[in-house]
């Protein structure tokens, strides 16, 4: 249960992939069987690319398990899809950025997007569209 809650407090996906090995390096003979289980847990989609290739598709828990691996693949065509932002299960609260858009309009320029990340204390320009699922906005 606590693996696939939402509200453990990790600072990457990955982390949580590193504590189910971590895990299962205590007791390798009676958690193996776990491994599978216990994997589906990780929001793959929210892993990075580069982790995906050099640390997960080579590992031997998720080799021997062709689950595994299809879930490893899925992500992996995932983060080659234009459709990535419609993703079944989000971030844990943990890794949710929050930020704040400042929509900025008057008469003589063109309307301007800031967005300022409380995380990093940084106020950049917003380029794109601003997502529909905006909670609010502010004008000035």
């Amino acid at each position: 249960m606590w693996i696939s809650s939402d509200q453990i407090e990790v600072n990457a996906e990955e982390d949580v992939f590193r504590i189910i090995l971590t895990w299962n390096d205590c007791d390798k003979i009676k958690r193996q069987k776990y491994f599978a289980d216990l994997f589906r847990e990780v929001r793959l989609p929210y892993v990075s690319p580069d982790y995906l290739h050099s640390d997960i598709m080579i590992n031997d828990l998720v080799n021997d398990n062709e689950g595994s691996m299809d879930l490893v693949r899925a992500a992996m065509k995932n983060t080659t899809s234009k459709d990535h932002q419609r993703l079944i299960i989000g971030p844990r609260k943990s890794l949710e950025i929050s930020v704040i858009l400042v929509h900025l309009s008057d008469w003589e320029e063109e309307e301007k997007v800031l967005c300022y990340n409380p995380r990093e204390d940084k106020w950049s320009m917003f380029h794109g569209t601003v997502p529909p699922n905006t909670e609010k906005s502010v004008f000035l």
